[in-house]
């Protein structure tokens, strides 16, 4: 009886709090409006693919997830959902874009690419065979395991505790899959930056420390838009900014060439793509990973631990403010594409070459002005990496 008693409780509070965000069946302010505790993980998100109402989808790593907001007054035409993972890479999202196609009627899909993403021994995260997109039959495990789990449950009061109380929530993964950052996080800058570049570059072997580039990789992507196209789909693809800071870890590493290559080797993708298909929309590139006065925005010493930056949370991570940036130039008309911008440059055949020696050329110019930050990256490498 008293299992009985706690199945029915524990369902009952755990389908209304729904603390990891699973169904959004309702909310409430100062009860559970927000959802502190989700992460944006991928059973949430192909549970909210599945059971959503979507036109519009962000694809990418968590650089588009904590960046690229659905809710930019540019996409208010769309219903469009944040797909991007942590971690992922493009093995994985080809997968989860086929899932996507499956269950929604996409018009335009805006794809964020990054370095690490075309890592040839990386594929599938932990919690991806959990989720719908492996098996859409885990449904009845997740939700059976989810309403009577005594850990949903705990989580379930903290996440009313936390809505009560209010003013300790930062961070939280909405609706439609953007994990939303409160401008008002304070965090110190130089100190995330080398924590970052330290524990999730320099020693996870799933980014640059077991880095192998695959560039059978931007075949897979080729299929996936050749799905997204034959329905219609207008498709952007961009190379996600990162700081000068990043850019110099990938020049130390020795992945700058590589770097170089996935930028090629994505343009002459596209570039086939749409010479074999000029009936139909045509497919972009827009490259951000470059030096601009937004990408070596200065980080505030050590002892500062007040000033915050404008673009970056740490190096590989960009702020929602220069997501809508993005957003702005993206998804202008084709013929505003002609005009140069301040940041970001549309790629074409005609361009690439000397954007990528422009790119060398700034690389030498940062390390010139800089020494004192490329002696400082210098140093985190010897740290980490067992010579």
């Amino acid at each position: 009886m008293f299992f009985l008693i706690y199945i029915v409780f524990a369902s009952t509070v755990n389908l209304t709090v729904d603390p990891m965000g699973y169904y959004f069946l309702t909310t409430h302010k100062f009860f559970n409006e927000f959802k502190p505790l989700s992460h944006g993980s991928r059973v949430q998100k192909s549970l909210l693919l599945k059971n959503g109402d979507f036109d519009a989808i962000i694809a990418g790593t968590s650089r588009a997830q904590v960046g690229i907001d659905p809710d930019h007054p540019k996409l208010s035409e769309y219903k469009t959902f944040n797909l991007s993972l942590i971690s992922s890479n493009i093995f994985e999202i080809n997968k989860v874009l086929q899932f996507t196609q499956k269950h929604q009627d996409i018009k335009l899909l805006i794809w964020g690419m990054d370095l690490f993403a075309f890592n040839a021994n990386v594929f599938t995260q932990r919690d991806f065979n959990l989720s719908l997109f492996a098996d859409e039959n885990n449904i009845y495990r997740i939700y059976s395991g989810y309403l009577m789990s005594f850990k949903t449950l705990k989580n379930s009061f903290k996440t009313v505790k936390l809505n009560f109380l209010g003013n300790s929530i930062s961070s939280y993964t909405r609706a439609d899959g953007f994990r939303f950052i409160s401008p008002e996080t304070r965090i110190q800058p130089r100190q995330t930056f080398r924590r970052t570049m330290k524990a999730d570059f320099l020693g996870n072997e799933n980014t640059y420390s077991g880095f192998a580039y695959d560039d059978l990789r931007v075949s897979l992507i080729r299929e996936t838009l050749e799905q997204y196209s034959k329905n219609g789909a207008r498709i952007i693809l961009f190379i996600s900014p990162i700081h000068a800071w990043q850019l110099e870890l990938i020049h130390q590493v020795g992945l700058f060439e590589h770097y170089k290559q996935m930028k090629r080797d994505l343009l002459k993708m596209v570039s086939r793509f749409n010479a074999e298909h000029k009936s139909s929309s045509q497919i972009s590139l827009w490259d951000f990973g470059t030096y601009h006065p937004i990408t070596t925005e200065k980080i505030p010493p050590e002892d500062d631990p007040k000033t915050q930056m404008n673009w970056f949370w740490e190096s590989s991570h960009f702020k929602k403010e220069l997501g809508d940036k993005i957003l702005d130039l993206i998804l202008e008309p084709a013929d505003v594409y002609q005009k140069r911008p301040d940041f970001g440059v549309l790629l074409t055949q005609q361009n690439i070459e000397n954007e990528l020696a422009e790119l060398d050329r700034k690389k030498l110019k940062y390390r010139k002005e800089y020494p004192e930050e490329v002696r400082e990256i210098s140093q985190l490498i010897n740290e980490t990496i067992k010579r």
